[in-house]
């Protein structure tokens, strides 16, 4: 955990240890914000591709806990090697193991088109204003 004095906690938990990072190790770890960009992206397209099946065969879009877990776990798979380049760019990783991470890429274009089929087969789902960059970003700030 981050030891920014946000995350300082007094309660006892009986089965969580804490541990904090060293101070000033925030701006070493800002290349893994990239891999949390890249899951959320992932999901968020994989939500998107599933909405527009539904939105075909005319059936409603609920996504259950086992939906949602099954589109994270794809979401996962899919990020694992820009996690890898994170921690590499982080110094996280050995120098043999940093010549094996290859960069990835966050296939945004692929939101992009995903996002433009959805706005022009099916304008009502799309709010006026809404672009895929906004629907991928909506909680960077969080």
């Amino acid at each position: 955990m981050d030891n920014c004095s946000a995350n300082q906690t007094t309660c006892e938990l009986d089965n969580i240890e804490l541990k904090f990072l060293p101070p000033n190790t925030t701006a070493r770890l800002q290349p893994l914000d990239r891999s949390t960009k890249s899951f959320k992206l992932g999901y968020r397209r994989r939500l998107l591709d599933r909405l527009l099946m539904n939105l075909r065969v005319g059936t409603e879009l609920k996504v259950d806990q086992l939906g949602a877990i099954h589109m994270m776990r794809g979401a996962w798979n899919s990020v694992k090697q820009s996690v890898a380049n994170c921690f590499r760019k982080a110094g996280f990783v050995t120098a043999e193991f940093s010549e094996a991470c290859e960069d990835g890429d966050d296939d945004e274009e692929g939101m992009d088109d995903t996002f433009r089929e959805l706005s022009s087969l099916f304008p009502a789902a799309v709010p006026a204003g809404v672009s895929a960059g906004n629907f991928v970003s909506t909680d960077s700030n969080v």
